[in-house]
């Protein structure tokens, strides 16, 4: 192996890949002076992990329509509503929570955490069916179920229509 190409589980980096970082790839060895050029390698050094980011849950969620409205209640037990932020566009609406800063399981004084499944972020983006007013769309958290209401758009919603 060449001081030029370095391998990371089989996968050759060239040295401007390389030095594109400033750090050694994850999963990267670097060769020792004296292997180096002859495909050996001596070190197993691991490259500095980047910022650990907790793998986002999927929460449960029901979509309501009315003939004005369409209600979205998502379970979000556990998250204050300040960790939890809607959006919404004219077909959908995207809700992400997190609860990082709080990772820490309530300790007991002089016990540890053994077991810690509630998850830290949620990550969910629900379609619509038709269109909506994301402009005059609510929002409400209560009981850990957030409840948002969007207004249908004036031309999907239905209107009764009379007989003459």
């Amino acid at each position: 192996m060449t001081d030029r190409h370095r391998t990371t589980q089989g996968v050759p980096y060239t040295a401007a890949a390389w030095d594109a970082t400033g750090r050694t790839p994850v999963g990267a060895t670097t060769p020792s002076p004296q292997t180096a050029g002859s495909g050996a390698v001596a070190s197993q050094q691991q490259a500095e992990p980047a910022e650990y980011q907790p793998p986002a849950a999927t929460p449960s969620a029901d979509v309501v329509e009315s003939d004005d409205e369409l209600v979205v209640l998502l379970d979000a037990p556990g998250f204050e509503e300040d960790q939890i932020t809607v959006h919404a566009d004219a077909n959908n609406v995207y809700v992400t929570a997190d609860r990082s800063d709080d990772a820490a399981p309530a300790s007991i004084e002089g016990g540890h955490a053994l077991l810690q499944e509630r998850p830290l972020r949620l990550e969910r983006a629900i379609a619509l069916p038709g269109h909506v007013d994301p402009e005059q769309a609510t929002a409400e958290h209560d009981n850990g179920v957030c409840r948002i209401s969007v207004p249908k758009d004036e031309d999907d919603r239905r209107h009764e229509i009379g007989f003459q």
